[in-house]
C-alpha cells in the first residue's frame, strides 16, 4: 500500500505547487476569494480530465492483461478521483459560505452605436478622421502618448513601449519576486 501512494506523490507534489502559485497570483491581483474559485475551478478541470485519462489508461492495461501497468494505473486513478471528490467538496462549501458566487452576472451589451467606430452614428470618439475640436484621439496624425501613435487612418501602431512577446512571463515572475520579498 506504501509502495502506490510513493508512485503518486510527484502528481499531488505538482498539483500543490501549481495550486499555491495560481493562488497567490490571483490573490494578489484581485481578490482571495476570487483566488479560490479560479483554483476551484481550475482544480475541477484538471483532476476531471486526470480522471478520465487514468480511467482509460486502467482500462487499457486491462485489456492487455498487463498486470504492472495496471496497478499503476489504478493508483492513478484512486488519487485522481480522490482530488475531484475533495474538489466538488471543497466548491460545495466555498459555494454554501459565499452564494453570490453561485448567480453569474449577465454580460452587458451595446446597443446603438459603436463607441469606437464602425457602423454606428458619428462613429464614436476614437473613429478615423478629425472631428474638428481638437481631439488627440481623432487620428488627425497626433501622437498616442510614447506607447505608439494613431495613424492617419485612425489605426493604431505600436510604439517602443509596446507589448513584446514574452513580457506576460516576465512581468509574472516579477510580480512572483516581489510577493516573496526578493
Amino acid at each position: 500500500m506504501v509502495a502506490r501512494l510513493s508512485r503518486v506523490v510527484p502528481m499531488l507534489l505538482v498539483l500543490a505547487v501549481v495550486a499555491a502559485v495560481v493562488y497567490v497570483f490571483v490573490a494578489y491581483t484581485r481578490s482571495p476569494l476570487r483566488a479560490k474559485e479560479v483554483v476551484i475551478k481550475m482544480f475541477l478541470a484538471i483532476t476531471g480530465a486526470l480522471s478520465v485519462f487514468f480511467a482509460l489508461f486502467t482500462l487499457y492495461s486491462l485489456f492487455e492483461s498487463n498486470e504492472g501497468v495496471f496497478d499503476l494505473a489504478v493508483s492513478f486513478l484512486i488519487t485522481a478521483l480522490v482530488g475531484l471528490g475533495i474538489t466538488l467538496l471543497c466548491r460545495w462549501r466555498f459555494l454554501k459560505n459565499h452564494p453570490n458566487y453561485r448567480i453569474k452576472p449577465d454580460r452587458a451589451s451595446a446597443r446603438g452605436r459603436a463607441p469606437f467606430g464602425g457602423t454606428g452614428a458619428g462613429g464614436g470618439p476614437f473613429a478615423g478622421g478629425s472631428d474638428g475640436a481638437g481631439n488627440p484621439f481623432s487620428g488627425s496624425g497626433g501622437s498616442g502618448g510614447a506607447g505608439g501613435q494613431r495613424s492617419a487612418g485612425g489605426g493604431y501602431t505600436p510604439g517602443p513601449t509596446a507589448q513584446v512577446p514574452g513580457g506576460g512571463i516576465v512581468t509574472l515572475i516579477r510580480l512572483l519576486m516581489r510577493v516573496m520579498g526578493r
